[in-house]
């Protein structure tokens, strides 16, 4: 049986506004919410098990919690759809050509699979319950897809992923404020700002592809997630043994940058060293980590750590009592003649 893509978003096609539809899908919450004195998250996982024409119903703690659609990405769904491949078919009081015909079906109508042999499949169509065969329904698989609002470009290294405004993309997560959107293997990272979710998209209006942007680049946009990331910590101040979301030291500001990416770092300078790829200072691109030696006799070891931030800067939480997060340069001055090296961590 062919299997064909089927691109949806935010609504279940088939639901009216006067019914809810139960299942079990996955959703992440898309900014904070506030229901019933209960707070949700954004980023955060969810189990959506029902939901009707605007809200998601979700359940946790043995509570149930309505939430505007808007407010949750659904990445996952658990329901199997098929789409009618045929001008006319039959659906039947059971799986055979000898029952009796309940109603016929029409081309591109949407059917929830209840039950699946290897001829016949059991259907939902609109509340209707019947048995259709496999040869004339096709398998529907779930996308979400977004629209460009404007014209942008995510940066990667020396490269620029240009994104035109009304480009069709297929979104496969969320990030920290950034959807993750999939360019055939390729995953990129954008504003939640500059995208639209879309319902019902006709697939050959055509989700962009690498072949119609000989300019894309792999993995393109996680570094301007994470150069994001640490600027929005800037001014907040040093203390020892911290890792945020409040103060910082050196490495606990690198491993809370990271770890809101679900990139999880060892706690210590001297350990983040040790992992990912070594790199040159010549080679140094935005993301990457840099280390320095700032004990007081030089004795070579790792004792700071930033992230590298182009240009010759980087991001770190400085130490002392007057201590913040803070850009500094390591082209001159004090980290200049103090650096040591440089590890790779998002490649």
């Amino acid at each position: 049986m062919k299997k064909t893509v089927f691109v949806i978003s935010m609504v279940v096609t088939i639901i009216l506004s006067s019914c809810m539809i139960a299942f079990a899908d996955e959703g992440i919450i898309l900014e904070d919410t506030l229901v019933n004195e209960e707070t949700f998250y954004e980023g955060e996982k969810v189990t959506i098990f029902a939901e009707n024409t605007d809200t998601y119903i979700i359940r946790i703690y043995d509570g149930e919690y309505s939430i505007d659609k808007k407010r949750i990405l659904k990445i996952t769904e658990d329901t199997i759809k098929h789409k009618v491949t045929v001008n006319v078919l039959n659906l039947r009081e059971d799986a055979g050509t000898n029952y009796p015909i309940i109603r016929t079906l029409s081309k591109d109508m949407i059917l929830i699979e209840l039950e699946r042999t290897e001829d016949w499949t059991k259907i939902d169509y609109e509340g209707e319950v019947g048995w259709v065969h496999n040869d004339f329904i096709e398998e529907l698989e779930y996308i979400v897809v977004g629209k460009l609002k404007e014209c942008t470009s995510l940066d990667a290294g020396d490269l620029s992923y240009k994104l035109e405004e009304g480009d069709t993309v297929q979104i496969v997560g969320y990030r920290a404020g950034h959807y993750e959107i999939q360019i055939n293997d390729d995953q990129l990272y954008i504003r939640k700002e500059f995208i639209d979710i879309v319902q019902d998209e006709d697939p050959s209006a055509g989700i962009v592809s690498l072949k119609n942007y000989p300019y894309a680049t792999r993995g393109g946009g996680r570094d301007n997630i994470i150069l994001e990331l640490a600027k929005k910590e800037i001014g907040k101040p040093y203390k020892w043994a911290s890792a945020g979301p409040n103060a910082f030291d050196c490495s606990g500001f690198v491993y809370y940058v990271f770890s809101q990416l679900e990139i999880k770092l060892p706690r210590s300078s001297s350990e983040q060293a040790t992992i990912g790829t070594a790199i040159e200072k010549k080679d140094l691109k935005m993301g990457d980590l840099v280390f320095f030696d700032t004990s007081r006799n030089r004795n070579g070891g790792v004792s700071h750590v930033g992230i590298y931030i182009g240009d010759g800067s980087f991001i770190h939480a400085e130490s002392g009592s007057n201590g913040k997060v803070e850009i500094a340069t390591m082209n001159s001055g004090y980290y200049y003649n103090r650096y040591l090296k440089a590890r790779r961590i998002t490649d």
